[in-house]
């Protein structure tokens, strides 16, 4: 799964982190993900536990925003567009 992700980030134009609240067991995992993205990630803000939003649960006007500048702040905190 890895190797798979690692494959895409070199290939990708952007990429934009959007997996929402991970289900019990999971929270390692997304962490790991986060780290292995690196630098120019967008998500559409966070939820109130830190995680990149889900796109089902947020308004479609929603713009998407620096993933690093969001980690810096408190969780559940999104930045102005």
């Amino acid at each position: 799964a890895d190797a798979a992700l690692r494959r895409a980030l070199v290939r990708a134009d952007a990429v934009v982190a959007a997996w929402g609240v991970p289900p019990r067991g999971f929270v390692e995992r997304a962490e790991a993900v986060r780290r292995m993205l690196g630098g120019d990630v967008r998500c559409l803000g966070l939820t109130g536990g830190g995680h990149p939003r889900h796109p089902l649960y947020v308004r479609g006007d929603v713009p998407l925003v620096p993933l690093a500048s969001l980690t810096q702040r408190s969780p559940g905190q999104t930045m102005a567009a």
